[in-house]
């Protein structure tokens, strides 16, 4: 299956950059948006370099959206961004794996507002953590 667009959040795990390197060769998309936060800016640095490279190779455009931790910075830069007129009945994939809560709720929000046909993907790490993983 094609699709317009993957949007995602850049992460630091080995899994990130697998898991969208798999949602590449699945999905086929025109372009992909990482969504960026500026606090982990260094530390998701090598798996964005990762996935830009891999996109080029396979000929799809890639773009990072820049946003701080702040919760109306992120809403007014996705709003700003996903509503936009060029996102008008896209195909889009929403990589969740990465993807924070309240991101994931506006992106869907947004992109449904949009007319977008959405499907989701999220990739399960190895195991989980034995402590309480939503504490924080």
């Amino acid at each position: 299956m094609n699709c317009d667009a993957l949007v995602c959040v850049a992460g630091w795990e080995e899994r990130f950059a697998a898991g969208l390197k798999l949602d590449v060769d699945r999905f086929r998309p025109a372009e992909i948006v990482l969504i960026v936060f500026q606090e982990y800016k260094e530390e998701t640095q090598a798996n964005r370099s990762t996935v830009v490279s891999y996109a080029a190779e396979n000929g799809i455009v890639c773009r990072e959206l820049s946003v701080r931790r702040e919760p109306r910075e992120v809403w007014d830069t996705l709003r700003s961004d996903l509503t936009s007129s060029s996102w008008s009945r896209k195909r889009v994939v929403l990589d969740i794996t990465t993807m924070p809560r309240e991101v994931i709720w506006w992106s869907l929000y947004f992109l449904l507002e949009a007319g977008c046909e959405l499907r989701y993907v999220y990739h399960r790490p190895q195991s989980y953590s034995s402590e309480w993983l939503t504490r924080d």
